[in-house]
This record gives C-alpha cells, sequence and structure tokens, in this order.
C-alpha cells in the first residue's frame, strides 16, 4: 500500500478544497490504490496503476471500470475554436494538468465511496475531462458562465446534463469553489410562467435573500478572520448554518458539547471484520432557549443528532473554537480573572470557561499572550453578533460583508440569524424528513411548530408525491399535465376540486376512466390575478371572467404577495361599491340585492386572503365551468 506523501495545498484554492482533495488522497491509499498515476504522451493511464473501481464499494461485476485517461478532448477543444474561442482561454497541450488530474481523481473517489456504481463513475469522469477540455481554468474558479460554455460547446445530452448537474450539486455542497453557489442558468422550462409560480416559496421574506446567503456561507468558510472576535463570530456562524439552532442556543454552547457515540452500521453488519460494524454518531449538547419556564433563568441541557454529511464541518469548528480560546479558559480555571456562575436545571453551577465562545469584553484584534487580573472575559454578546450580520444596522458598525466581500453591492447585504433556522426547516420538509423528526430535532414541544416554518413552494410539496405505476407514461415530466395529476394524487390536496373529481370517477368508473380525466385535464392549472385555478379551459372554459373570489370551487390560494395585492385592492373597490349602493334611499330598485351581493364578493376575498397557500377556498363551492341550464327551456 502506497503513502501519503504530502498534503496537497493547491495555491489560491480555498481551504474546504484542499480538504477535499486530501480526504480522497486518503480514500483512495486505504483501498490500497496508488494516487500518483503515470500515464503515457497521449494522456492514457497506465495499466500499472489506474484504478479499479469497484475496491471502493466491493462491487462484484465481472469487468473492472476504471479512470481511462487524462488526455484533452480534441473535439470539445476544437468545437470550442471553432465558436471563436480564444485557445488562450482553452487547455494548453494535451493532456489536462496536475491539478485537474487530482480533481477528476477526488471526484471519482468521492463518488464510488458513495456507493455510485463504478461504471457510472467512469461515465461521469469522462464527461468532466470534456468540460476542462473547453476552459484552461482549475477546479476551484469554475462559475456558473463556465458551465453554460460547456454546454453550449458540446452540445450535450441527457446523461451529460445529468452529470453536469451532479458536479454543479457537488461544488456547491462542498464549497469547492471560489465562485459559489454555481447555477444551471439554462436550464430549460417546460412553461416558464407556470414554472416560476410553482417554484415561488411561501413566506419566503422568513427565508434569506439568495445573495446574502450565498456570499455569507462563502466567507464563515473560505476567508481567514481577522482576530479573535471575528474567528468566534465565524464559529457562531457556521454552527448557525449547519443546526438551525436558535441565535442565543448557539452562543451558549457548552465547551463540551460534542457528544460521540458509537452504534452499529446495519448496512455493512454483514463485515467480516466486526470493528468496521461500528459508526460514529454526533449529538451536540446545548441549552434550550424556551425550554426554562419564564419565572427562573436556569439552563435546560438538550440534545440536536447532527446528520452525517454536517459531522466533520460541526466537530472541526468547534476544535477550533475551543483552540483560540484555550488562554481564557485557563485563566478562568486558575482564578486569575473574575469568573460568572451559570445555574443549570438540575441545580448545579457552570463557570465561564464551560462554554465555548468566550471572548475579552471590548477586545478587539488578537488576544494578548497573558491574561492580567484586569481583564473582563463573557460569552459572545448576541446584539454584536447581530450587527456583524447585518441583522441590526448600527452607525459605525462594520458588518461581515463589509469587512470580507468583494460584490459592489456588499454594503446592502444582510442576514437575519433567525432566517437559517426558517432554511434548515424548509430543507428538512423538502428532504421528506418526517415532521415528527423535524420537530424533535429543533427542540419543538409540537408538530404544528414546525409546520410554521415550513416555506416550501407549490413544486417541492409535489416533488416526493408518486404517480402510480399504473399511470407512469401518461404525464409527460415538467409538464402541467404532470402537476395536476401529482396535485390528484396527493394527500395534502386531498380536497382541492381536481383531486375530488378524480377520486369519484376512480370509485365510480374505475383507473382508467379516471386517469383518462386526469389527461384531459392536462392544461388544468393557471395562475390568475388572484390565486390558482386547477380546472381545464379547453374543456370548460370559464364562464364567469375570473371570477375566482365568488365561491369558485376550482379556485386555490397561492400565498403569493402580487395575489394578495389584487384581492385586497379590489376588495377596496368592491366595498366602494357597497358603500355607494347603501347610500340609496331604501325604497331603490335592486338596492338590497347589490348590497347582498357585494357582501358576499366581499366575504369570498376575506376567504382567500385568509386561507393558507396551496388550499382550496371553496371545498364545496359551485363549478362555474358548467354551463348553467335555461331555465326557459
Amino acid at each position: 500500500m502506497s503513502k501519503i506523501s504530502r498534503q496537497r495545498l493547491a495555491t489560491g484554492a480555498p481551504e474546504s478544497y484542499n480538504k477535499f482533495i486530501n480526504d480522497a488522497e486518503v480514500l483512495a491509499v486505504k483501498r490500497g490504490l496508488i494516487w500518483h498515476m503515470t500515464f503515457n504522451n497521449l494522456g492514457d493511464i497506465e495499466e500499472s496503476c489506474n484504478w479499479d473501481l469497484r475496491v471502493f464499494t466491493e462491487n462484484n461485476a465481472r469487468h473492472a471500470a476504471r479512470l481511462n485517461s487524462f488526455a484533452v478532448d480534441d473535439t470539445v477543444r476544437n468545437a470550442a475554436i471553432a465558436q471563436g474561442y480564444s485557445e488562450a482561454l482553452l487547455p494548453q497541450g494535451c493532456i489536462l494538468g496536475e491539478p485537474i488530474q487530482d480533481f477528476l481523481k477526488a471526484v471519482a473517489a468521492h463518488r464510488s465511496n458513495a456507493k455510485i456504481v463504478p461504471k457510472t463513475v467512469r461515465s461521469e469522469i469522462s464527461v468532466l475531462r470534456k468540460l476542462f477540455s473547453s476552459t484552461n481554468k482549475y477546479p476551484w474558479q469554475l462559475n456558473s458562465e463556465d458551465i453554460v460554455r460547456y454546454k453550449n460547446i458540446a452540445k450535450s445530452d441527457s446523461h451529460e446534463r445529468r452529470v453536469i448537474t451532479m458536479l454543479i450539486v457537488l461544488i456547491n455542497e462542498n464549497m469547492l469553489s471560489q465562485c459559489i453557489p454555481l447555477l444551471d442558468t439554462i436550464k430549460k422550462k417546460a412553461c416558464p410562467s407556470l414554472e416560476r409560480r410553482l417554484e415561488d416559496r411561501r413566506g419566503k421574506e422568513k427565508l434569506p435573500e439568495p445573495e446574502s446567503l450565498s456570499e455569507f456561507v462563502r466567507i464563515t468558510f473560505q476567508e481567514l478572520p481577522r482576530g479573535h472576535q471575528d474567528l468566534i463570530r465565524f464559529g457562531i456562524a457556521r454552527v448557525l448554518i449547519l443546526t438551525g439552532l436558535r441565535l442565543n442556543e448557539v452562543i451558549m454552547l457548552p465547551a463540551d458539547c460534542l457528544q460521540w457515540d458509537e452504534v452499529l452500521d446495519s448496512s455493512i453488519a454483514d463485515s467480516a471484520d466486526n470493528s468496521d460494524q461500528k459508526k460514529r454518531t454526533l449529538r451536540l449538547k446545548y441549552y434550550g432557549e424556551k425550554r426554562a419556564k419564564k419565572e427562573n433563568k436556569f439552563l435546560v441541557p438538550d440534545f440536536q443528532f447532527i446528520p452525517e454529511k454536517f459531522q466533520e464541518l460541526v466537530a472541526t469548528t468547534v476544535h477550533m473554537i475551543l483552540t483560540a480560546t484555550e488562554i481564557l479558559r485557563q485563566a478562568l480555571k486558575t482564578g486569575a480573572v473574575r469568573n460568572h456562575q451559570y445555574k443549570v436545571a438540575d441545580g448545579t453551577d457552570v463557570g465561564l470557561e464551560n462554554f465555548l465562545f468566550l471572548v475579552i469584553s471590548s477586545g478587539k484584534g488578537e488576544l494578548p499572550k497573558t491574561v492580567t487580573v484586569d481583564t473582563t472575559i463573557s460569552i459572545s454578546a448576541e446584539s454584536s453578533f447581530l450587527a456583524f450580520i447585518g441583522g441590526e444596522k448600527r452607525v459605525g458598525r462594520e458588518t461581515i460583508f463589509a469587512r470580507y466581500s468583494n460584490l459592489p453591492n456588499k454594503s446592502s447585504l444582510a442576514i437575519k440569524s433567525h432566517s437559517l433556522r426558517h432554511l434548515m426547516n424548509t430543507e428538512m420538509f423538502r428532504l421528506n424528513v418526517p415532521d415528527t423528526v423535524i420537530t424533535q430535532h429543533f427542540g419543538r414541544q409540537s408538530v404544528a411548530q414546525s409546520h410554521v416554518y415550513d416555506h416550501r413552494s407549490l413544486a417541492e410539496r409535489l416533488a416526493n408525491v408518486e404517480i402510480p405505476e399504473s399511470a407512469i407514461g401518461r404525464f409527460p415530466p415538467g409538464t402541467a399535465q404532470e402537476t395536476v395529476a401529482k396535485i390528484a394524487f396527493s394527500e395534502a390536496f386531498s380536497k382541492s376540486s381536481i383531486s375530488l373529481s378524480f377520486r369519484k370517477i376512480q370509485a365510480d368508473q374505475g383507473d382508467e376512466a379516471a386517469f383518462q380525466y386526469l389527461v384531459q385535464s392536462g392544461d388544468g392549472f393557471h395562475a390568475t390575478p388572484y390565486g390558482f385555478c386547477i380546472t381545464s379551459f379547453a374543456i370548460n372554459p370559464c364562464v364567469r371572467y375570473l371570477k375566482c373570489f365568488d365561491d369558485c370551487r376550482h379556485f386555490v390560494a397561492s400565498g403569493m404577495p402580487e395575489h394578495k395585492v389584487s384581492l385586497e385592492s379590489l376588495r377596496g373597490k368592491i366595498r366602494l361599491l357597497k358603500d355607494s349602493a347603501l347610500a340609496k334611499p331604501l325604497t331603490s330598485v335592486g338596492r338590497k340585492n347589490q348590497v347582498l351581493h357585494a357582501e358576499k364578493l366581499i366575504s369570498g376575498i376575506d376567504r382567500a386572503l385568509a386561507s393558507q397557500p396551496g388550499t382550496s377556498i371553496f371545498e364545496n363551492g359551485s363549478d362555474h365551468s358548467v354551463p348553467v341550464k335555461d331555465l326557459f327551456k
């Protein structure tokens, strides 16, 4: 087995990128593979050191899947030149540079170690080799424009587009580029206006603004903090991002917050080596902010289980802060400075040395080498952190963005700490984590509290809805027909008109007739000025001229701000008409009917404004798409 030769530090690359490469080398060497491959003058890897990707997954496939080559793809390179790209922007020579080789090997190692089929990994690396044949940039310099340029050059097929999407996710999740987040900006949408409305998240004002969030994450994980106070704030920011805990719960983290446990890993329970059957899980100990009664100030211990993909990031952050505050902790333990005491719910007292985020009050810059008796040590202040992230604007206070960002609009960027909790909660719902688990994860008392933090868009809420196997193929992916079908099949929208009609037809006439109804109602998802309409205009044109708020069973609330504005504006106009009718003499013809009709419409508008997004407003309302019976026939 070869040995790891050195720490692979790429000049100018983020720390997270270097860690990604180093971790991959560790994985490869552990499996008995040679990291420094040799290849011929065409870039073809020598058989003696080429990797058999099956060793990562103990795959039993008959034939080995290996990395083939580090050669520049001439077809892609020539296509770029033919489209007018300067040769200076393309790789020189016929072999990709060593940093690219390291990155391709690292991707192969990480993907293989994640149990991806070896043949799939080999195919992915071949696509990435084409990508790096279209640019001379290093992997950590890639941005969204590079992705778009490659797609335009290579005219990629569906498989290659999936590989590029995988790369984008890999880079964004592991902070591998200086230009995160990478975005697939030329993604085609089947219906742009419908897609935009489907993707709008409800209550999105409680979520962090995307550009501020991206820059906040990049700074806290990639920039080098200037001075002790900023180091502590970077640590607080990282834990907030990775856990979704409340700000005060993070600031008050105990020094022994990392609680490691060993559990049996069922996925490798058949391993011959018993020592490999166990894996470590991490519980983060914290003091729950809303657990203590109002009449006392006791600290109430609680735990949050850290997801496996975040464990190392949380642990390294905590160790970084422990090292940085050791001199303060020792001064407190030896009694060299005043030590404040806190009371825990079990009656014990804990001193400042038992907390993680320690600072010198009013301290700036680096810590002194010695802590004198007149030094005041405290836990980092909540107010100063809020000012640092732009959550509280203070005159003369420099924010993290003003201090570390290179963006032209950095002075306008800001983050609200609680928005990170809303985001983490929403992402868990999006990943289909049960609401009971989410409730326990965030230390809440009821499931209803968790749903208040659910800001998923309609598209995200429908993403996990599965179309029955017998109906697969009837509803093309990405179309309005598929959206309508998912609404009909979803329990979350079981009271929508399309769902009620579908289930009635299914009960009366069987699956085939019900599926055919959905196919024929395929255009039955529309955006109106007041919300969504779930009916087929092609089959039953609307005869009420968008009078959705008049007891229409097809009217579904969207929760979108522009729809609320339209409804409120309309309500104001109808109230004026009502007041005008009320001002007429009591004996006026039609006065009573005019007032009652206005009141009915106002009641419908109020009901629409009060309804939760995605819910049917008039469950048992009228079907205005059905022609009115002629009373004179």
